[in-house]
C-alpha cells in the first residue's frame, strides 16, 4: 500500500502521524487527536538533533533506517521540506510517504523503517526523540547529562 499525505489530508493507519501545527489543519484539537497516534502522554524529550541540513545531514537519514525499540522519533521541518518514506520492514516495501514542509512535524513510531529525502536547497530540520520517562535509555541520557554538568562545575 502506498499512501502519500499532504497537509489537511486525514489517515489513522499505519505508524506515521502527520502533526501539522495540531490546530492548524484541523478543526479542533478533539478531531485531530481522533486521527493522528501522538507520542504517548508519560513520554518524554530525551534527546535532539543540531539542525540539519544538505550541508550537514548524516548519511544514515537519507538511507533506510529504524527508531529503537521503546523510542518514538520527532521530525521538526524548520525551513523548506523533506518527504518521508516508510517502509514495511528492514527490506519492505514503501508503505507511505508524506512531504513535511516548514513548521510541520511528523512521528516515527518505534522500530518503524524510513528515511527522509530533502527536497529544496533551504530544507533544515531537526529530530527529537521520547521515551518512556522510567526507561533505561531516560535514566542513562540524565545520568551523562548530570556527569557533564558535573564536569563542568570543577
Amino acid at each position: 500500500m502506498k499512501l502519500t499525505l499532504g497537509v489537511g489530508q486525514k489517515c489513522c493507519n499505519g505508524y506515521i502521524s502527520l502533526v501539522v501545527s495540531v490546530i492548524r489543519s484541523h478543526e479542533s484539537l478533539k478531531e485531530c487527536e481522533s486521527i493522528m497516534a501522538l507520542v504517548p502522554k508519560d513520554f518524554v524529550n530525551y534527546k535532539s538533533t543540531p539542525v540539519f541540513s544538505h550541508d550537514n545531514v548524516p548519511n544514515m537519514l537519507l538511507h533506510m533506517h529504524n527508531t529503537k525499540a521503546g523510542v518514538y522519533g520527532q521530525i521538526q521541518v524548520l525551513t523548506g521540506s523533506l518527504k518521508f518514506y516508510g517502509f514495511t520492514g528492514s527490506r519492505g516495501e514503501l508503505d507511505k510517504e508524506i512531504i513535511i514542509r516548514a513548521g510541520e512535524t511528523a512521528i516515527s513510531h518505534p522500530e518503524y523503517w524510513h528515511k527522509v529525502e530533502l527536497l529544496t536547497e533551504d530544507t533544515q530540520f531537526r529530530l527529537h526523540f521520547y521515551a518512556h520517562k522510567d526507561s533505561a535509555i531516560v535514566a542513562q541520557q540524565q545520568s551523562e547529562r548530570s556527569e557533564l554538568c558535573l564536569a563542568s562545575s570543577i
